[in-house]
């Protein structure tokens, strides 16, 4: 079994700050292609949009007020 000194942390320490600044420039370059490119980030979908989506595909919303009465069945249950 391998014992881990202060000269083992040390260069953790330095990868783990290499990986970090490696992480933050793949996200500044992603972020940059995807603006150039008009592609718009997909946000996580919450608990909500996952209801409506499915009342949606049973046929239960249906009309202009989607969002309003999908609020209303929302807050029944």
């Amino acid at each position: 079994m391998l014992k881990f000194g202060k000269k083992c942390q040390k260069i953790k320490k330095i990868y783990e700050a290499y990986a970090e600044e490696m992480n933050r420039e793949r996200k500044t370059m992603r972020e940059i292609y995807e603006i150039i490119n008009g592609i718009q980030p997909n946000k996580p979908a919450g608990a909500f949009k996952i209801f409506l989506s499915e009342k949606i595909k049973e046929g239960e919303l249906k009309g202009k007020n989607v969002f309003k009465d999908g609020k209303k069945m929302w807050n029944e249950l």
